[in-house]
């Protein structure tokens, strides 16, 4: 799964980016994270349900159905990069066309600040349900109450949030959402219980539904239709390099300052990413007012 996921995610966020208009991106890129958050809803169900007989038929039926859809994207599925840029690709070695992109100064600076968002966001995946059980005692069952939460949520309100949020420009609602992240992961260290908990996870889910669609349309925005593949590679490793650092700095806070210091420390890198991005979004903004101040009057 780690070797062969993120080759699926890559091309199904460069197929979108190449079959609909910018203006309809964040539509679409939500709509497929809801649908993401459907199958994380139903799928450890119907699992559950399946498993108390066999968990053969269980992985068996799994294997059924992702091989399933594997064949259909085979035979089914039309190449989507635009023909008049396929030449255009092969002139380009692999590492000509990445040094190429990380000249792409907006780009750059971008997928740095994002990661550095991520970073804290990540906290609440993979150490937060550690520090409700062996702080807090909150048994499995019930933080998996809390993630299904996110999952809820998204599926119910992603779409009504993007509505409000491809309204604005997308570098400060990606601040908005760094600052969700920031309170949500900061707030676990006022959490004492499973409803504690619960509270954290919905700030935490906000600011995930601003960011997530707003970043990826961003990206690829940016992309040239001929390196969308490229570019969308580099946007979705930067939450895996994210992932990598915050874990174990995480872990080290907790050993060093005590368990709470992790969220604490969380929540101050969350504040740099959604400041460094409130910063970035000022300066695209100057740069567009000074581009279009230099335009000539059609004024006669």
């Amino acid at each position: 799964r780690g070797l062969f996921n993120p080759m699926y995610r890559i091309g199904g966020d460069a197929m979108l980016a190449d079959l609909i208009p910018p203006q309809r991106r964040p539509d679409a890129y939500s709509l497929v994270r809801m649908s993401n958050n459907i199958g994380v809803a139903i799928g450890p169900a119907i699992g559950g349900f399946l498993a108390a007989t066999s968990y053969e038929i269980t992985f068996l039926i799994a294997a059924i159905g992702i091989s399933g859809y594997g064949l259909m994207l085979a035979f089914l599925a039309h190449e989507t990069l635009p023909q008049f840029t396929e030449k255009q690709a092969v002139k380009e070695t692999t590492w000509q066309a990445y040094i190429r992109i990380l000249r792409d100064v907006r780009f750059v600076y971008f997928v740095t600040l994002f990661i550095v968002a991520q970073m804290s966001a990540s906290l609440i995946w993979i150490l937060m349900g550690v520090y409700a059980k062996s702080q807090y005692n909150v048994p499995e069952n019930q933080f998996g109450l809390i993630a299904t939460t996110n999952a809820v949520m998204v599926v119910f309100l992603q779409f009504a949030v993007t509505l409000r949020t491809k309204q604005h420009p997308p570098l400060r609602m990606m601040a908005l959402g760094a600052l969700f992240y920031a309170l949500g992961v900061g707030s676990v260290s006022l959490a004492h219980g499973f409803w504690g908990f619960w509270i954290s996870m919905v700030i935490y889910t906000v600011g995930e539904m601003i960011l997530i669609p707003t970043a990826s349309t961003y990206a690829a925005n940016l992309a040239p239709p001929e390196m969308r593949g490229r570019y969308m590679s580099l946007y979705s490793l930067s939450r895996n390099i994210a992932s990598g650092i915050s874990s174990p700095l995480g872990g080290y806070l907790s050993d060093w300052l005590g368990p709470v210091s992790t969220w604490y420390g969380g929540m101050v890198v969350g504040l740099v990413g959604a400041g460094g991005l409130w910063l970035l979004s000022r300066r695209e903004q100057t740069a567009l007012s000074d581009q279009t101040s230099m335009c000539p009057s059609e004024d006669y």
